[in-house]
Formats: C-alpha cells, sequence, structure tokens
C-alpha cells in the first residue's frame, strides 16, 4: 500500500486523521509525505483549487457568467487523470514512500464536476478513469462519512472559522444549486447542496475497485475515544503491511 486518500465532506476530520496518520506512520518507521488539498506543494493541480486561489471578485464575475466547465473537460486540471497515473508510476519507483492526500481524490477532482452540475453518469464515469489511473499505486481509500451533513458541519462553526459560511455560499451560488434548488437562502443552499453531494459520494465509495474504509461520522468519536483512534490506525496500518 503506498498511496492513501482520505476523503469526506467539510468537518467531518479529514485533515485531522491524515496529520495524525501520518505521525502514527512515521513512528513505526515509514517514510510518510502527506499533503492537504489547499497545498501549494501539492503534486495534483486541479481546477478546484485554482478557482479558489482567485480574487474574491474573480470568484463572483465566474459564477455569475455561463457555466464553460464543460468546455475544459481535456484540462488536465479538470480531467486529472494523466496527472494521477504519473504520481502511481513515481510511487511504483519508490516502494518504501507512503503518501497520504487529504481531500484531493474526490472534494478536488470529483466534487468540481457535481458543483457545475454534470450528469451523473458522466461523473460516476470519470470516477472510474480517476480510479483506473491510480490502481498500480495498490491505494487505500479512507471514506469518513457524515450522517448529517447539517451537524457535520456544526464543529466548523462552533470554533469560529469563516471558512464554513464561505463554503455554503460558494456550494450555494453553484452551477448545481442554479439548476436543482430556487428558493431559500445562500447557505440554505449549500446545506442541501453538501447534502446531495454526500450521496454523490456513497455512490463512488460503492465504485471504487481497490481497498477502501468507511468510518460513519468519525469526528463525533475522534477526540474523546482513544480506542476509535487506535482502531482505525491498527485497521490501516494493517492494510498497509498487506
Amino acid at each position: 500500500m503506498q498511496l492513501i486518500l482520505i476523503e469526506g465532506t467539510h468537518g467531518t476530520g479529514k485533515s485531522t486523521l491524515g496529520k495524525a496518520l501520518a505521525k502514527k506512520l512515521e513512528s513505526i518507521g515509514k517514510l510518510v509525505s502527506l499533503y492537504d488539498e489547499y497545498d501549494r506543494s501539492n503534486p495534483i493541480e486541479t481546477w478546484a483549487i485554482n478557482m479558489m486561489r482567485k480574487s474574491l471578485f474573480e470568484q463572483r464575475a465566474y459564477l455569475s457568467g455561463e457555466n464553460i466547465f464543460q468546455q475544459h473537460l481535456s484540462d488536465p486540471t479538470v480531467d486529472t487523470s494523466g496527472q494521477w497515473m504519473t504520481l502511481s508510476e513515481q510511487l511504483i519507483e519508490a516502494p518504501e514512500r507512503i503518501v497520504i492526500f487529504v481531500g484531493k481524490f474526490w472534494q478536488n477532482c470529483m466534487m468540481p464536476w457535481f458543483f457545475h452540475d454534470v450528469p451523473i453518469d458522466q461523473i460516476l464515469t470519470h470516477h472510474q478513469k480517476l480510479c483506473e489511473s491510480v490502481i498500480s499505486a495498490k491505494p487505500l481509500l479512507v471514506f469518513l462519512s457524515c450522517s448529517d451533513m447539517t451537524e457535520g458541519h456544526k464543529p466548523l462553526v462552533d470554533r469560529g472559522e469563516l471558512l464554513s459560511p464561505m463554503l455554503l455560499s460558494l456550494y450555494g451560488s453553484s452551477f448545481w444549486s442554479r439548476e436543482h434548488m430556487s428558493e431559500g437562502s445562500m447557505q440554505g443552499k449549500g446545506e442541501y447542496y453538501l447534502q446531495q453531494w454526500q450521496g454523490v459520494l456513497k455512490q463512488l465509495y460503492r465504485d471504487v475497485p481497490f481497498s477502501r474504509l468507511e468510518y460513519p461520522d468519525a469526528w463525533k468519536q475522534w477526540s474523546d475515544d482513544s480506542r476509535f483512534q487506535d482502531k482505525i490506525f491498527a485497521e490501516i496500518t494493517k492494510m498497509i503491511r498487506e
């Protein structure tokens, strides 16, 4: 096992798990590289992060205009399968290395397709292409699912993180929301968007053709239950050794 993909929606504990897992693997002598979705050093360049790095004015201008996403499906920051394949080939040549990606595989490489209201059959087809591009690296996908997106978002709000309401507004402004929601506040639309995206994630998880683990509502147990943390570490480490 050389490639670990940690996925889930906002507030599910992806970054927390990624950092803790990297530290745990390093403690047992593994050579680990950890990449958060926003890291500038991340070897996978995506449309989503490029858009988020634009000025607020540029983002608003884009969202107020025509949906041009499908005109760019051949762009390597939209169809990232080529980037993932190159990375997988590099990992094969460095078998001692473990690379952990937080939120990059689904959050950054698949969600833009949903955000831009690409039909679900195209999303699933592209997901299979993405999976095939990494399979040679023997990946493990860890899915932190969330049974209630409103509740799952609450820890971010409680900590006073402005990112949460900003993201809700962003998703409420999405091309998907325009097509599927005509009424409600922008943040209400954003919450509904995330609920629907969670449903898509469950479909993607069922379609993953390589090793996978799902932890429902992990954020509820992580901080207060060391046994839960140990269970996750043990299961992931066992799969790495196999």
